[in-house]
């Protein structure tokens, strides 16, 4: 009995060695008979290739050594080549892998043969290829990978004809399309698109979506789900300087007016939740009517709005993310709401003009960088609740004359670095004085320390 376990075992040794050898034999990179690739080939004769080696201008790609059917351009096979200017695809090609073409800066025009195989193109496929400007997407394709064509500012996608594309990936299509104007069409299979598929495509004047898309809709040219209660994407240069969201939508996707140069106000009519950078650089936002229904502002949520001059944020809003309205220059007032216990970290850093705003009663902590370089900020009444101050949370608010926080337990480094105009504080309560709290107060004279100090 055990003889016959021993060579059962020993069978499948052998069994395994020869798969690993075999697999091993078949992922042999072997180099073209033309000098032009490096490639594999898998145990059906599918040839990938893994590394062109050429120069030509114009590159064709059907088979190799005239034997190898190609199914795959592998992982980097053509990146960083700055010859090439087209490149015609044969119908073979199943797959563009990862990184494929990234940065060929001089790549103008992809065609790919009718009758395409292609279903999927990987992350990173067409990254930064700057130049590129034609490429005729097969209707078999299924997939588009995240930041497969980030960058590619003269490419306007046409996605039109594609009624078997199912995903498109984080950062799909970023920056393409930088100038003039075309309408994004979402084709009826599309299931799913990233974050910030279409992030910066300044183009975008209207979005439509195909009738028979269960997934996604549009109004006005603004992508939503389908129901309409998530808004996904309004059009970098759609022309509106005022716009209302529909009642329907009670969701604000991640970066979804991000970028929007026209926008000069917004109304969220019954919105809960606005997500990371939903707003971010919407350089001429100057109003901005939050919903009495708002429940959380995601991070980044108004980065750099530049022209935004006040905020009141409603009663239920008591999860707010970081920086949410740093650089928010214009920035003058702003209402917090009574439930907040923690200002979020660089809440309102480098909002250079805020002059005026109450903390709420019941804050326990000031997070690290919440006022940093509010340099029009006289004075500030710290309540009594509060008992962290983190680092760097008021350094650089040149205009402050006075900070009284005698129930402050403790203190981050950097706190008060750089409040040149500061005349007095009573730091009192705190256990150990950090580094830096007072550097550069040139003119600090009225100040009390902790009795054991």
């Amino acid at each position: 009995m055990k003889s016959k376990i021993l060579i059962l075992l020993l069978v499948a040794a052998f069994a395994i060695s020869a798969f690993a050898i075999t697999s091993f034999a078949a992922e042999t990179v072997q180099k073209s008979q033309n000098n032009l690739y490096l490639y594999t080939v898998d145990d059906n004769n599918i040839a990938t290739i893994t590394k062109y080696l050429g120069q030509e201008t114009n590159v064709t790609i059907n088979r190799i050594d005239g034997k190898y059917t190609v199914g795959k351009i592998g992982y980097g096979a053509f990146a960083e080549n700055t010859s090439i200017e087209s490149v015609k695809i044969y119908s073979s090609v199943s797959e563009i892998g990862e990184s494929a073409f990234e940065a060929c800066s001089s790549l103008e025009k992809v065609t790919f043969v009718e009758g395409s195989k292609l279903t999927k193109i990987g992350e990173f496929a067409f990254y930064d290829c700057v130049s590129l400007s034609e490429i005729n997407l097969p209707e078999k394709l299924t997939s588009i990978g995240s930041e497969a064509f980030r960058n590619c500012k003269s490419y306007f996608p046409d996605l039109s004809s594609l009624n078997s594309l199912k995903e498109i990936g984080d950062y799909a299509f970023s920056s393409c399309g930088a100038s003039g104007s075309f309408t994004l069409v979402i084709p009826k299979s599309v299931e799913s698109i990233g974050y910030a598929a279409f992030y910066n495509c300044s183009g975008i004047g209207e979005i439509k979506t195909d009738a028979e898309n269960a997934f996604f809709s549009s109004e006005n040219g603004v992508l939503f789900s389908a129901d309409k209660s998530e808004l996904i994407l309004y059009p970098a240069s759609k022309a509106d300087k005022a716009y209302t969201v529909p009642n329907t939508t009670v969701k604000i996707s991640d970066g979804a007016f991000a970028g929007s140069p026209h926008l000069e106000s917004v109304v969220l009519t019954d919105v809960k939740s606005i997500g990371s950078s939903a707003f971010y650089n919407c350089s001429h936002l100057k109003s901005v009517t939050l919903s009495e229904s708002l429940e959380k502002i995601g991070s980044y949520a108004f980065l750099s709005c530049s022209s935004l001059e006040s905020i009141s944020i409603p009663e239920k809003a008591s999860d707010i993310g970081i920086y949410s309205f740093r650089a928010c220059t214009s920035l003058k007032s702003a209402k917090l709401p009574s439930s907040l216990t923690s200002i979020p970290t660089g809440l309102f850093d480098s909002c250079s003009s805020l002059n005026e705003i109450e903390l709420p009663a019941g804050v326990v902590e000031i997070g690290q960088y919440a006022f940093n370089f509010c340099r029009s900020l006289k004075n500030i009444e710290i309540p009594g609740s509060v008992k962290v101050i983190c680092d760097y949370a008021f350094r650089n608010c040149t205009s402050l004359e006075q900070i009284s926080v005698p129930g402050v337990s403790k203190i981050g480094r950097f706190a008060f670095q750089d409040c040149s105009v500061l005349r007095s504080a009573d730091v009192s309560g705190i256990s150990e004085i950090p580094a830096y709290l007072f550097e550069n107060c040139s003119i600090l004279k009225d100040i009390t320390l902790p009795e054991n100090y």
